[in-house]
């Protein structure tokens, strides 16, 4: 099963990897300096999904 990329919304006034402000991006932190990122007000973290399992 692939591995899931962090998601991170938007919230500086530039496109991040062609997401516009108030989007959400999934970024590799291998490839890319999301702390810094992060730091700068450009992307603030989302929360993982949750998936209901039915009973």
């Amino acid at each position: 099963m692939p591995k899931t990329l962090p998601r991170y919304q938007v919230v500086g006034p530039r496109s991040v990897r062609g997401v516009a402000p108030g989007g959400v991006v999934a970024l590799d932190p291998a490839r890319f300096n999301v702390e810094a990122l992060v730091e700068a007000g450009h992307i603030k973290p989302v929360p993982p999904r949750v998936r209901e399992v039915p009973e």
